[in-house]
């Protein structure tokens, strides 16, 4: 938003679903992108939204200690205001790892030239991780995490920029260097006092389809037992 505070949902810690580790996730609130199959769809409308300053916002996501996951909603449509964030984040001695999801395509926004779209983009370009894209139910996978659907990219930035540098490349150019963290490819269970997280696939899989075995809707495709 043009006044540059937060609209926000909730911010939740200790997330096995969100990125890898336990994680912090601020859940940003107001989307236009509205994927079709959403399991957020109650942050879609800004009524409602916590409203606060991105350096209070930041206060609280760094006071928890862990790393960090910003997710919505739709990020990329507080285009000044998480720039803001994020690079009040990055600045933190404690350097948490930022992973960002947007359900636009880096492609996209790199080739929006709105003033919105310029902020976002040099917001996502400060974080480790991009997650990008919309869900698409046509390509949900039970073998997935941390996201919800596999068209949707885990980009590594750092790596992404560094391919782009070393060939002397520019950022117009950016989506020809792209490199994918290898993490959401690695299937990774954690036991929690609550059950076991992870991958749908693998839980079924291990646990032979035994009846008790639910699952959970976040940002990847995970199931506890």
């Amino acid at each position: 938003m043009i006044n540059g505070l937060v609209y926000y949902h909730k911010i939740v810690e200790g997330s096995l679903t969100d990125g890898p580790g336990a994680r912090t996730v601020l859940f940003m609130q107001g989307c236009t992108v509205r994927c079709p199959g959403c399991q957020n769809r109650h942050l879609w409308e800004r009524t409602g939204a916590t409203l606060e300053s991105p350096h209070r916002v930041a206060e609280q996501l760094l006071a928890t200690g862990q790393d960090i996951t910003i997710s919505g909603g739709e990020p990329t449509d507080q285009g000044f205001a998480l720039f803001v964030l994020v690079g009040e984040l990055t600045r933190s001695p404690r350097n948490p790892h930022i992973v960002i999801y947007t359900g636009r395509t880096l492609d996209a926004i790199l080739a929006d030239r709105s003033n919105n779209a310029r902020w976002a983009l040099a917001a996502l370009l400060l974080a480790d991780v991009v997650v990008d894209g919309q869900f698409d139910p046509r390509h949900d996978d039970d073998w997935l995490q941390w996201r919800g659907s596999r068209n949707q990219r885990p980009i590594s930035i750092r790596e992404s920029l560094r391919n782009m540098s070393q060939d002397g490349g520019s950022i117009e150019n950016l989506s020809a260097y792209l490199v994918m963290d290898p993490r959401w490819e690695r299937l990774t269970l954690s036991i929690t006092p609550g059950g076991i997280v992870g991958p749908r696939g693998l839980i079924r899989r291990l646990t032979q389809g035994e009846q008790d075995v639910r699952s959970i809707a976040k940002c990847g495709s995970t199931t506890t037992r």
